[in-house]
């Protein structure tokens, strides 16, 4: 059956189905497919994901061999192998129908076509054609192991109903708010830069709040409207959703001295986890950088790597006037861009498994509350065994955010990759396990270098030299 095959949603094919079959055959049948280049085969043979109007959707035998796979493929039926991967979620009907009884149209709520899903969202999670052998058996290992109620699922194909919206907010029923986080008012004295903030936001109008922020210092919301009512004594609590920028501000000096105790590369991880896709660095001057620690040279090398490497938006400013300018007209297209959008809050959990590539053209934005935003992202929670991995990697000079996620995504947890180096035969195959591990936009490997410092750190017997 097809929903017992392994899919892939593509560009180039759309929908394709994991089968395996010879590699002459198939190139002659001129049928669309796209190779699994990671599985190994006997000579002649491949696997590859066949375009959905090219394979059957009844499966032949249970586990077919080569030769019976090639005659198919000649005669014009390809029969798709039961010994592959559980199906990806994908049945348009159940989809549909348990989008129309939750009030949610299909569009948000069905899986996305090849159309609408972007390259960079396919390599956000690698690929299997990024993982080596040793790799693969260790996630294969970590999967199976970790809980008796993922094998179960594994044996039967289930469609998972996308999630109810927890509300929806119609163009012209909220407006755009500003949120400054109250650590940017504070303190300082009565002269301190701060104090300028909120007086210039309001000289310009800016519709804004002050609250506590658990992560970032500004952000924006798309608050309700709510008009009083008669014999009311009490408006009730307005609901809102975060849109998906958020702004980190960092003068010269603090820039300088979060990253000599680590808080830059921390503060990065949490903004690039927190849920909202559209990070943004607000580098701001002050004064003469000749005091300064650290030479301006390595400060500025510094957010070009934010900006380059980890993803982020970095805007620089001459002084907290500036900085206020670019938040006002931020605010106001942001007003501008969002007034005629439909936005559904959506619980986090549920957003990501729903969740479209960012387009600010789309009608429909599916988006997070505040209340929830700042409850994940308080800084001292418990953390997840996959977050203090991930933390752990952070310590290591030259290895970014981006490298950790991609790293503790194939990886989930410091026993998987002990799995993984149990496996490799030689000394030299495990430090170069992570050498092709691929991370960020533009899929660039993690290298030999980092990936033999993260062997030491986690394999030396004793003390690093």
């Amino acid at each position: 059956m097809k929903d017992s095959a392994a899919v892939l949603i593509d560009d180039d094919i759309g929908v394709g189905f994991l089968v395996k079959c010879n590699r002459a055959t198939l190139e002659e049948s001129g049928r669309r497919y796209r190779e699994q280049r990671s599985k190994l085969c006997s000579d002649g043979d491949v696997y590859v994901y066949l375009a959905n109007e090219n394979a059957e959707d009844t499966c032949t035998m249970m586990s077919p061999n080569t030769d019976q796979l090639s005659s198919s493929i000649s005669k014009g039926s390809l029969p798709i192998s039961r010994t592959t991967i559980p199906s990806h979620p994908s049945s348009s009907n159940a989809t549909s129908q348990s989008a129309s009884s939750s009030g949610v149209t299909s569009r948000e709520s069905s899986v996305p076509s090849s159309s609408q899903v972007s390259s960079s969202q396919q390599s956000s999670v690698p690929s299997s054609s990024q993982l080596s052998s040793s790799q693969q058996s260790s996630v294969v290992s970590c999967s199976q192991s970790s809980s008796p109620v993922r094998e179960e699922s594994s044996q039967r194909s289930e469609v998972m109903d996308p999630p109810d919206p927890l509300f929806i907010l119609q163009p012209g029923e909220f407006e755009v708010v500003l949120c400054v986080d109250n650590c940017e008012t504070a303190g300082g004295g009565a002269r301190s830069q701060k104090q300028l903030l909120l007086p210039e936001l309001m000289r310009n109008g800016v519709n804004m709040d002050v609250r506590k922020l658990q992560v970032g210092d500004f952000l924006w919301v798309a608050r309700e409207k709510l008009a009083p009512r008669v014999g009311q004594l009490k408006m009730p609590e307005r609901r809102e959703v975060v849109l998906d920028f958020v702004v980190e501000r960092k003068r010269m000096d603090d820039l300088c001295s979060s990253m000599q105790d680590g808080r830059f590369r921390e503060q990065k991880f949490r903004l690039k986890n927190c849920g909202l896709r559209k990070p943004i660095y607000l580098v701001e001057e002050h004064g003469s950088s000749d005091h300064l620690s650290i030479p301006q040279s390595t400060l500025f090398q510094a957010t070009v790597n934010t900006q380059i490497s980890d993803g982020f938006f970095v805007k620089n400013t001459k002084d907290i006037k500036e900085s206020v300018a670019y938040l006002t007209i931020m605010t106001r297209y942001l007003q501008s861009i969002y007034s005629p959008k439909t936005l559904i809050a959506y619980e986090k959990d549920g957003l990501d498994r729903i969740r479209q590539p960012f387009c600010l053209a789309e009608a429909t934005h599916q988006l997070m509350t505040f209340k929830e935003f700042n409850e994940k992202s308080v800084k001292n929670k418990e953390s997840s065994i996959n977050e203090t991995f991930a933390k752990q990697l952070l310590q290591i000079s030259g290895l970014s955010a981006e490298k950790a996620l991609a790293i503790t995504t194939i990886y989930k947890t410091p026993a998987c990759l002990f799995d993984a180096y149990n496996v490799c035969a030689l000394p030299a195959d495990k430090e170069k396990l992570l050498a092709k591990v691929k991370y960020g936009k533009l899929e660039r490997n993690i290298g030999p270098v980092l990936s033999k410092q993260v062997h030491q750190l986690y394999c030396s017997p004793g003390p690093l030299m």
